[in-house]
């Protein structure tokens, strides 16, 4: 059986960001909200929660230091993540709005 250790975890942060950069800046794709985004904001949050508790347990004081740091990012990534699911929704409302007030009245 293998057995993780925090590298294979910690692996997945540079990729997340590499596949971003590599879709809005080099594909130039016009950022957009899709469910997949959370699929990305979950390992950041976890990665943080995970290292904090990391260093409560072995008292490595320096992990707190790169929770703290990260927590920020999660944070901001869920932010953007959530602004643009609220934004898809609220478009998604004035669309069908807009479409019952436009239909013939049979």
């Amino acid at each position: 059986e293998r057995v993780e250790t925090v590298y294979d975890d910690v692996c997945w942060i540079p990729l997340l960001v590499a596949l971003m950069i590599w879709r809005y800046v080099i594909r130039k794709e016009m950022p957009a909200y899709e469910p997949a985004l959370w699929g990305m904001v979950f390992p950041l949050g976890m990665y943080t929660t995970a290292t904090f508790q990391l260093s409560r347990a072995t008292g490595f004081d320096f992990l707190a230091g790169i929770s703290e740091f990260f927590v920020f990012f999660a944070l901001g990534a869920w932010a953007v993540a959530f602004m643009g699911f609220a934004i898809n929704l609220w478009r998604c409302i004035s669309v069908q709005r807009y479409e019952k007030a436009t239909l013939p009245a049979f």
